[in-house]
C-alpha cells in the first residue's frame, strides 16, 4: 500500500538543510526505510537539489532513481514559454484597446 505523506509547514527559513532536517524527521517518525521509500516529485527549485542530496546521503539511495520532477509544472513553464516568449506584457490587451472581442477572436 502506498500513502502520500503532507509535510508540516515551513517557518523557518526556506532552504534546502531546513527541508532536509524536516523531511528526515518525517520520514523516522513514520519509520519509513530506504527499501519502503519511493519517489519525490520536485520542481527544479535549487533547495530541492540540496535537500534531496542530504537524504540521498542519509538514506543510502541513488538520487537520479528516486527522483521525479513535476509534469504538471514543467508542462506550465513550457506553455507559458511558447505563448508568451520573452515578453509577457507584448501579449496583455486591454478590453479599450479591443474595438469588438469577436473581431478580436476572429483576428486571433
Amino acid at each position: 500500500m502506498d500513502y502520500i505523506l503532507a509535510l508540516p509547514t515551513q517557518l523557518s527559513q526556506h532552504s534546502g538543510i531546513n527541508y532536509a532536517e524536516v523531511i528526515s524527521n518525517v520520514l523516522n517518525t513514520f519509520k519509513i526505510t530506504k527499501e519502503r521509500l519511493s519517489y519525490f516529485i520536485t520542481n527544479n527549485a535549487h533547495i530541492n537539489n540540496t535537500y534531496l542530496d542530504y537524504l540521498a546521503v542519509k538514506f543510502s539511495f541513488n538520487k537520479a532513481h528516486r527522483r521525479a520532477r513535476c509534469a504538471c509544472h514543467i508542462l506550465n513553464l513550457v506553455t507559458q514559454q511558447l505563448i508568451f516568449s520573452k515578453n509577457k506584457e507584448a501579449f496583455k490587451n486591454k478590453d479599450a484597446n479591443i474595438l469588438k472581442k469577436e473581431e478580436f477572436l476572429e483576428q486571433w
